[in-house]
């Protein structure tokens, strides 16, 4: 039982530091992708929110139902959260 155990936790931090990696990937300077966004799909923010440590929130969406949330650190180092399709207002 104790060896099940310790490969599950093993298995979970593996996963977590794949999931810090990947988001690492997405992280770019904010102006570089909110360009991205207006060239390649159209995009335009649509909300903004600010956490209580200093980090920017917004999401992004077009026309054609495209959208994707972004948060941006005090540094303007931007990361990609989350984006997908059939966005409505």
């Amino acid at each position: 039982m104790k060896k099940y155990l310790t490969l599950s936790v093993l298995v979970g931090m593996s996963a977590c530091v794949a999931d810090v990696a990947l988001a690492q990937s997405n992280c770019l300077p904010r102006e570089v992708i909110v360009s991205r966004l207006a060239e390649k799909y159209g995009e335009t923010v649509q909300t903004r929110a600010l956490t209580h440590n200093g980090v920017l929130v917004e999401s992004y969406a077009s026309s054609n139902g495209s959208w994707t949330v972004i948060t941006t650190t005090p540094t303007e180092v931007s990361c990609l959260m989350a984006s997908g399709s059939n966005f409505e207002l």
